[in-house]
């Protein structure tokens, strides 16, 4: 139906500023990885320290459920259009974060193995933020599972380690 469609299109309208103002917030302390010493923070006595980009992030994301989706009534027992619409937002940011995560962790890939170890135990930590805050994880689909690939490859060797 027409009308029930464009229900939906005004409705997602009106909440995607809401969406976009969380995604930013939460890409804001994403870029901050750059700054982050992996090598020395994995390399440390603890080898568990928590760095200020991710404390941030899981900080942020935890906010994002108190604060925002908290107010929308997502129980998965209630199947209303709304309900789909705002879960279906809600899996694309977690998708998206994670996206933009892998993104950066690219970057500045970690060359020596405690360094790769402590940027897989970070990625960890998101993932049970995003699961535990967002959505399940394996309603995310693709991203969810290019982010995984990646922080299980982490451990791996370095193509360079073997020249050092």
């Amino acid at each position: 139906s027409n009308t029930l469609e464009s229900l939906k299109e005004v409705s997602s309208e009106a909440v995607a500023p809401i969406f976009r103002s969380m995604l930013e917030m939460l890409e804001e302390s994403i870029v901050h990885i750059q700054e982050e010493n992996f090598t020395k923070r994995g390399g440390s006595e603890s080898g568990d320290t928590v760095s200020i980009y991710l404390s941030d992030l899981l900080m942020k994301i935890s906010h994002c459920r108190a604060e925002y989706l908290s107010k929308f009534k997502t129980e998965s027992s209630n199947r209303s259009i709304a309900n789909e619409m705002v879960n279906s937002l809600i899996t694309k940011l977690a998708g998206r974060v994670l996206e933009v995560y892998v993104e950066f962790a690219r970057k500045i890939r970690p060359e020596d193995g405690p360094g790769r170890t402590c940027l897989a135990n970070d990625m960890k930590q998101i993932e049970g933020a995003i699961g535990k805050a967002l959505c399940p994880l394996e309603s995310i689909g693709k991203p969810y599972e290019e982010f995984k690939a990646f922080r299980e490859g982490l451990p791996l060797a370095s193509p360079y380690e073997e020249f050092k």
